[in-house]
């Protein structure tokens, strides 16, 4: 129970780190975060988590992903690139 504990704590233990921004960024990312209603740091780490959470949902699929190969998006539910009858 309590190395339980110890490792869920580990898992979500903060870090606090520096980085390099731009000035501009900076400012309209702390706009955006306050908009949001959360600190920029909050703000920065969700947009990590979802970058890395996107790519690891990618690489762990089953089935590869080849719009990546042929740089393929979406539009408005339509594929492009996909036949159209």
């Amino acid at each position: 129970m309590i190395e339980g504990l110890r490792q869920s704590n580990r898992a979500s233990m903060r870090i606090r780190t520096q980085i390099t921004i731009d000035r501009d960024l900076l400012r309209r990312g702390r706009v955006k975060a306050a908009s949001l209603g959360i600190s920029f740091s909050e703000y920065v780490g969700r947009l990590v988590a979802a970058d890395i959470g996107a790519r690891e949902r990618k690489t762990h699929s089953k089935k590869p992903d080849i719009s990546v190969v042929f740089d393929l998006c979406t539009v408005t539910g339509m594929r492009l690139g996909a036949r159209l009858s």
